[in-house]
């Protein structure tokens, strides 16, 4: 599928082929998997192009101008998730800010890339590894946040990775270690109500549905900081390894023909998104699960994703 435009990086191991947008926030707009040929990353449509108006709706961007350039992929959000909002008076744009930002390319070579970005609000260095493992099929992002502003940050971090074709069928399998939930109604078209108090699984949620549907369902509390996304016959499967000491919630978005707005009405998807609080920075900061960076201060982490296919080590 053409990207339309944007400068493309793309890095190669004999495992996976990666395909890295530094201009869209280094957004990771596509993984192959060598071995089968499968685009292993849910892609709703065509990247749209670039232009003069990207990037300029921050700060407080409503989620229009997010769905305006989404097409799917692999998006890295800071310093915020969910619906705009006013924190320490800095008005905070709908899944923050770092998706919009064009970021600078350090180093790269066949199989990584080094790419860094500053945001304005608040004023946070974000810089990104991205490394296609040799001996196997997993790419791991290795991401340093770091504060440069003179008062404490309460900001959000999450990464929003979603998969498609098979790995989003009927009858696809979503694992996730023991936990609570809460389910989320996203618009007419969700299976679930508002609840909190659950545990995963939500009934029905664990298996991608023939739709259509379009659901939200949050787990947290997890012991172990992995999942993984499993195809209908078993033949594939995706395993999404993070630090549960820090991503302490995992979105669960089940796109499966529903929804209301574009570029979502009829695609297919499945994100497992690890984040370090529920969604709306504003609910965060209520529930004292925000995550509070001290002037100068810096955190690292690493999530990965391994492919898993039939008759190969995982």
């Amino acid at each position: 599928m053409p990207l339309a435009e944007w400068t493309e990086l793309v890095l190669r191991s004999p495992h996976l082929t990666c395909v890295v947008l530094p201009e869209k926030g280094a957004e990771i707009a596509s993984l192959t998997h060598a071995a089968t040929g499968t685009q292993v990353l849910g892609r709703l449509r065509d990247t749209p192009p670039p232009d003069a108006a990207f990037g300029t709706a921050f700060p407080g961007a409503a989620e229009a101008e997010f769905n305006r350039w989404y097409a799917g992929g692999w998006q890295g959000l800071l310093p915020s998730g969910d619906a705009p909002c006013e924190i320490d008076g800095i008005r905070h744009s709908f899944h923050g800010e770092s998706w919009g930002r064009p970021w600078t390319v350090l180093s790269s070579s066949a199989d990584a890339a080094l790419l860094t970005v500053d945001l304005a609000h608040p004023r946070l260095r974000v810089t990104r590894e991205i490394r296609l493992a040799a001996d196997r099929a997993e790419i791991a992002v290795r991401e340093r946040v770091e504060n440069l502003d003179a008062q404490p940050a309460r900001i959000l971090w999450g990464h929003h990775p979603v998969f498609g074709g098979a790995l989003a069928a009927p009858g696809a399998r979503i694992e996730l270690p023991a936990a609570d939930a809460e389910t989320v109604r996203c618009d007419a078209t969700s299976r679930f109500a508002d609840a909190t108090g659950l545990r995963w699984p939500p009934d029905g949620a664990a298996v991608m549905p023939a739709g259509p549907a379009h659901d939200l369902v949050l787990a947290h509390g997890f012991a172990e900081g992995r999942a993984r996304v499993v195809t209908p016959d078993g033949s594939l499967a995706v395993a999404i390894r993070f630090d549960p000491g820090l991503f302490r919630w995992l979105w669960v978005w089940i796109l499966a023909g529903g929804a209301e707005a574009e570029p979502f009405v009829g695609r297919r998807v499945v994100g497992v998104e690890p984040w370090t609080g529920p969604p709306g920075l504003d609910r965060a900061v209520r529930e004292g699960q925000a995550l509070v960076l001290t002037p100068g201060e810096e955190r690292t982490t690493e999530i990965a994703i391994a492919v898993e296919a039939t008759g190969e080590a995982p």
